[in-house]
């Protein structure tokens, strides 16, 4: 701890302006209506699970009245001091360290008294017709609402997409969570269908991630039903997992581990010679591990090539330290027995 508040202090002493500026930002997101997700979604859950909650208030509704309730000299009202002094020393401790809505959330029962107070002092106002009054509360809620409601937006940054907070943003990470759920569960079917729903989001976290899972999810219904002699069965999802897969490379994404994947799924498939373009693309862009330097030997041998096919496993026991071929190795080359 005393390593990173070290490292933390000395980035704003050198840097007190885009210290700042990055308060600034804190702070547009500590007030925004958009609940920033971190151990759950709640605008993800309250859109597709939890319709109970839709008749229910949200900060979005609670934060502008907040505001206008908290602007008054509250000095002079020693009873409710210490309630500034509890709600808003908490959202600082928020706006310095880390800003998500599980943490917010503690301060939003203190807000609602502020914002009670806020609905007090406008009826007050127009119960009593002062005029003026009520046009200065109605254009400073009209500000708050606007001030917490837009939607914020950040450009990229540290390699990461623009965020904007609204919409569907980070949905596609949530239907990953299900399909990762379902996968684990054996349900490679449902997976997919989560999976593909990531895809429908218009404000992907990551593009390439969500077809990564995709194609991943496909590769491994291939190989099960591949296993079963369900063939046909298994030829959508080939397809499936081959336009994920090349869809991310195209995209940029890590075209070599993409490559890798695209290669195992063309070794279950049964298609070597794919498989032996693909392997040896990622192998170019040293990204092929040793599990598929073994399916490229095997690849290799499916088609005749049994030089290339010794010497990717030569290369393959050297780097494990071997001088020479392993047992398992020396399967992989027994179909080139006798072969010229």
């Amino acid at each position: 701890a005393r390593y990173w508040t070290g490292r933390a202090l000395a980035w704003i002493t050198a840097n007190p302006r885009a210290y700042l500026a990055l308060l600034g930002m804190k702070l547009q997101t500590l007030w925004n209506g958009f609940e920033i997700p971190d151990n759950y979604h709640y605008v993800f859950m309250r859109r597709h699970f939890l319709p109970a909650l839709w008749p229910l208030v949200t900060f979005s509704f609670v934060a502008p009245l907040a505001l206008v309730g908290a602007v008054m000299p509250f000095w002079r009202r020693r009873d409710v001091t210490a309630l500034y002094i509890a709600c808003f020393g908490y959202l600082a401790t928020v706006l310095l360290f880390y800003v998500r809505g599980r943490y917010r959330m503690q301060a939003v029962p203190l807000l609602i008294l502020f914002a009670g107070l806020g609905i007090d002092h406008l009826a007050r106002a127009l119960l009593a017709r002062r005029w003026a009054a009520v046009a200065a509360l109605s254009a400073g809620l009209v500000a708050a609402v606007w001030f917490t409601n837009r939607e914020y937006c950040e450009p990229p940054h540290h390699g990461l997409n623009a965020t904007c907070l609204g919409g569907d943003t980070w949905f596609d990470s949530e239907w990953l969570k299900l399909a990762e759920w379902y996968r684990n569960a054996g349900q490679l079917e449902t997976a997919i269908g989560y999976a593909k729903r990531a895809q429908e989001c218009s404000r992907p976290r990551s593009v390439g991630w969500n077809l990564a899972w995709l194609g991943e999810l496909h590769t491994m219904r291939v190989d099960e039903l591949m296993r079963a002699g369900r063939r046909a069965e298994a030829a959508p999802h080939i397809a499936g997992a081959e336009e994920a897969y090349r869809t991310a490379v195209r995209a940029g994404y890590r075209p070599g581990v993409m490559q890798s994947h695209l290669g195992t799924l063309y070794s279950i498939a049964g298609r070597p010679a794919e498989a032996i373009t693909a392997l040896e693309a990622a192998a170019a862009a040293r990204a092929l591990d040793a599990a598929g330097m073994r399916r490229l030997a095997v690849a290799y041998v499916s088609v005749g090539r049994c030089e290339d096919a010794r010497q990717t496993l030569e290369r393959l026991d050297r780097a494990r330290g071997l001088s020479e071929l392993t047992t398992d190795s020396r399967a992989v080359l027994a179909p080139c027995e006798g072969r010229s």
